[in-house]
């Protein structure tokens, strides 16, 4: 199976991100990779690169991670940036929260409300 058009990912808005994640030394950028499985089908998945330097990085390995400004500089060669969750962080990934009227899904605003004060 030929890949279907790669996902367009949305640009990280540097602005929201609290000073608090920012100076947490966890970032790595990622790039779309086209994953075929045996069936002949696949997916497109978001493997964490390294933000200095070429290579993977990996979750358990901190010596593949990068500080902010690192990664916001890979991102202009990547599709995206992301904070390893590291010590007290916690991340919450709600996928297919808006609805075909592009409401969000009311379970999903649940969630959120659930943790209000969060950066989300």
């Amino acid at each position: 199976m030929t890949a279907p058009a790669k996902p367009q990912p949305l640009r990280p808005q540097w602005q929201a991100i609290p000073q608090a994640l920012r100076d947490v030394p966890a970032w790595v950028a990622w790039r779309y990779e086209w994953r075929a499985d045996k069936q002949g089908a696949g997916k497109w998945t978001k493997p964490p690169r390294r933000a200095v330097g070429d290579g993977y990085a990996a979750t358990n390995k901190p010596d593949t991670w990068a500080d902010f400004e690192s990664a916001r500089k890979a991102a202009d060669h990547a599709d995206g940036v992301g904070l390893v969750l590291t010590a007290d962080l916690v991340g919450v990934d709600l996928d297919h929260v808006i609805g075909v009227d592009g409401v969000i899904e009311p379970w999903a605003t649940e969630v959120i409300e659930r943790f209000r004060g969060a950066y989300i």
